[in-house]
């Protein structure tokens, strides 16, 4: 594994301008879109997961961004389909939100690793 980690990245344009991004500065978003193309590394002790359990015994791991604290609510919407919506408390005041699409109302534990 890399134990390097990344600090800025540079753009250059066209006209031999160059421009420098702090990776810190960028969404965690654009951060894991970079990860996935390799240009950056995504250090997994910087990175936080929900493990949501279902009734049956399946799991499931999803990816949040690292300022996620605590798991704040859990519920389902019952419309034409059910879909479980999850809130997740982030340092900066908003929350995150995952939907689970598969058997929202069968979840039975959620935990934030």
């Amino acid at each position: 594994m890399d134990s390097r980690k990344p600090v800025k990245i540079k753009v250059e344009y066209d006209d031999d301008t160059i421009q420098e991004f702090e990776i810190k500065n960028l969404s965690y978003e654009v951060q894991k879109d970079l990860a996935k193309l390799g240009i950056i590394t995504c250090l997994a002790h910087e990175q936080k997961h929900i493990l949501v359990e279902w009734k049956n015994g399946w799991k499931e791991v999803f990816a949040v961004p690292v300022d996620v604290t605590t798991v704040r609510n859990y519920y389902v919407i019952r419309r034409v389909e059910e879909t479980g919506r999850l809130f997740l408390n982030r340092e900066n005041g908003y929350p995150e939100l995952l939907e689970i699409l598969r058997k929202p109302r069968d979840v039975e534990k959620v935990t934030l690793i």
